[in-house]
């Protein structure tokens, strides 16, 4: 009989630890999981990098109203993801395929006008190759 008091009294007292334990892993472990959540929060983004063709351009006035945006010499770079725009307007390239060194633009642009060309990221995000008032 005193051995089945003691067995009990031990089970007693093992389920009593076995909470205590139970609770002290329950504690490190929402501890943790925060910390974990704090650091994904915190941790600065991956930026992902593209490379922008390097080109050096020279627009010069041709007449009161047009002008022509050269390719003086740089990476040739594909006309379809290259947008002319006038005073915020977008302007047609007229040409297909690559842009190379000696190849010219001829577009519409009174004077004193802001002519930019852009650069169309694959993303569909814009990156400003030069800027001119023409």
């Amino acid at each position: 009989m005193v051995d089945k008091i003691n067995n009990k009294i031990s089970d007693e007292e093992f389920v009593k630890v076995s909470i205590k334990i139970g609770k002290a892993v329950l504690i490190i472990g929402i501890i943790l999981s925060f910390l974990v959540i704090a650091m994904q929060i915190t941790e600065s983004p991956v930026i992902q990098e593209k490379k922008i063709p390097t080109v050096e351009w020279e627009i010069q006035r041709i007449n009161s109203t047009h002008i022509s945006i050269a390719h003086i010499s740089g990476e040739s770079i594909e006309s379809k993801r290259t947008i002319v725009t006038v005073e915020g307007r977008s302007r047609p390239i007229g040409r297909v395929g690559y842009i190379g060194k000696g190849d010219v633009i001829i577009t519409q642009a009174y004077e004193g006008t802001l002519v930019e060309l852009f650069w169309e990221e694959e993303n569909e995000y814009l990156r400003l190759l030069h800027r001119d008032r023409a």
